[in-house]
């Protein structure tokens, strides 16, 4: 029982951890007008009869002498057996469709990945000027304790300076690309978008905090 629980536990964790990318991939297709056009050529398709029958009508006097029997009409329905058009058209439609979606997917993705790049770097930016602001503090105490001469501290100042530089760039490099892929494949729902790619680039919570 235990084994059966850590399984779909590990399993619910997994789903949650898609869930970002798969709700992102959602408003994209919702908002893509390429694969409208083509779901609404799916609907027409379906719309359409499933077969196309002719009916003939007519109209005669019986040929008696009974005049009860008066004249007669008759209805005459023409139905082919089979017909493979609808059904080659839907498969027609449906292979565009998903061929679209497979394009569109991997657009979107190959962007997403595009925005962690940038992040990563960024957030490297962010690391190395924490880095040497700690080393510039230890060795301005140094410094004062006439342990080391004062000019080795300009070239972790300048290094310092560089990295924090780097990660303010970094930072309206990743708002403003956030911004263009969220407005690209958005549509209306752009703000929706953005806010969802913006979560999937904090950095995963440890399983032991």
């Amino acid at each position: 029982m235990r084994a059966w629980v850590s399984i779909a536990c590990a399993a619910c964790i997994s789903c949650a951890q898609a869930a970002p990318i798969d709700d992102a991939l959602g408003i994209v297709f919702d908002q893509s007008a390429t694969l409208e056009k083509a779901r609404e050529e799916m609907r027409e398709i379906g719309r359409q009869s499933r077969f196309k029958g002719r009916v003939y009508v007519g109209y005669a006097l019986a040929e008696t002498y009974d005049a009860a029997a008066g004249a007669n009409a008759g209805i005459y329905v023409e139905i082919p057996l089979f017909s493979r058009k609808r059904e080659l058209d839907t498969a027609r439609a449906r292979l565009a469709l998903a061929k679209q979606e497979e394009a569109l997917k991997k657009a979107f993705l190959a962007d997403v990945s595009s925005i962690r790049e940038l992040e990563d770097k960024r957030r490297e930016a962010q690391e190395m000027a924490a880095f040497y602001k700690d080393r510039l503090t230890y060795f301005d105490q140094a410094v004062k304790e006439g342990r080391i001469e004062a000019d080795t501290l300009w070239e972790d100042a300048e290094k310092a300076k560089k990295a924090e530089h780097d990660a303010v760039q970094g930072t309206g490099k990743v708002r403003a690309k956030l911004e263009q892929i969220a407005r690209r494949y958005g549509g209306h729902r752009w703000t929706e978008l953005q806010d969802l790619l913006a979560g999937m680039l904090k950095p995963a919570k440890s399983s032991t905090q």
